[in-house]
């Protein structure tokens, strides 16, 4: 009897962690889905995000001091954009206003 109820909550813990998986992978296709309707509007996403409040990363809500956790998503996020900004300069610019490759 006690090997029974044993088994049963390996069955249930089991259970519950095909679910959260499940879950997990439900939700990281919905992600990847809307990602592929943002691209089909020809608009260019920056992967690196930072989350900033007023009350946490801001003293006295005028001087900017993030948190710890926030530094390397701050580092990232603007060589992000510049490597965009860099990909997407012939889309913006006239064609007269472009160097002419070497190549």
């Amino acid at each position: 009897m006690a090997d029974e109820s044993i088994e049963g909550r390996r069955a249930v813990s089991v259970g519950r962690e095909v679910h959260e998986q499940t879950l997990a992978l439900v939700g990281e296709l919905h992600r990847l889905e809307g990602e592929r309707h943002v691209a089909e509007l020809k608009v260019a996403t920056v992967r690196s995000q930072v989350v900033l409040t007023l009350g946490d990363d801001f003293r006295d809500y005028t001087t900017f001091a993030p948190r710890p956790h926030q530094e390397q998503a701050l580092d990232a996020m603007p060589d992000d954009l510049v490597a965009w900004g860099g990909a997407l300069r012939q889309l913006r610019a006239p064609a007269e206003e472009l160097p002419v490759s070497a190549a």
